[in-house]
């Protein structure tokens, strides 16, 4: 198909009374043929269109994630997640966490949760020291023994247990810790709002760069506080 056929496919859907899909089914193109096209013709979108969320990580979210995962380079997205939670005051979710440091080059590689290896690989090498290694004496065993019992009963977040420890569940710490994550996380939502909002007050009113667009407004987390 010419350039001008194009053209003209183009001005015909944009200005058709129709869906874009129902308009491009009539054609008999795709819609990303379309899209492609219409990119074509009328050039990329202007940059002040280019949305961004008002939610994102701020820089001292993303500064925790780089720090625990530097600390602990052997913990998974959803550990540092958590870790992060409990012990450094930041909610973040395992994804934001995953997709940070998969752009970070230089960090040390980890596997995605997704893949079945990688969720019980640290927990199989901690089992494996009392199961496989063959120890030089009892005293070694029974130290492997002790630090996987540790590990397993406090250090480990298990999901059928709603990603707290077993000492959680049993010591009734687990709806304490629920609870707090809860309300960490909500303050998180209303920082980001504040921040976005501080971000982009500021541009309008200085005149340098582009302001942020969000897909939806910032809500109103007030009432879940």
């Amino acid at each position: 198909m010419s350039e001008g056929q194009r053209r003209e496919v183009v001005e015909l859907i944009d200005h058709s009374p129709h869906t874009i899909e129902s308009a491009c089914r009539e054609i008999g193109i795709s819609r990303s043929s379309y899209y492609r096209w219409r990119e074509l013709v009328h050039g990329p979108p202007p940059a002040h269109r280019q949305r961004s969320p008002w939610n994102r990580l701020r820089p001292q979210e993303r500064q925790a994630i780089l720090e625990q995962a530097l600390a602990h380079p052997k913990f998974t997205p959803r550990e540092l997640s958590l870790r992060l939670a409990d012990h450094a005051g930041v909610s973040v979710s395992e994804s934001s966490v995953y997709r940070l440091l998969r752009s970070r080059g230089p960090l040390p590689r980890r596997a995605p949760e997704r893949e079945p290896a990688a969720k019980q690989w640290r927990h199989r090498t901690m089992k494996d020291e009392v199961t496989v290694v063959v120890h030089s004496s009892s005293d070694r065993l029974r130290e492997a023994i002790s630090r996987f019992v540790n590990y397993h009963n406090r250090e480990r977040y298990h999901e059928a247990l709603r990603n707290v420890t077993p000492d959680d569940v049993y010591f009734g710490r687990r709806e304490a810790i629920l609870n707090r994550r809860k309300q960490l996380a909500i303050r998180a939502l209303v920082a980001r709002r504040d921040h976005y909002r501080r971000t982009v007050r500021k541009t309008e009113t200085t005149g340098t760069g582009t302001p942020e667009v969000s897909l939806n407004s910032p809500p109103d987390l007030s009432q879940q506080r």
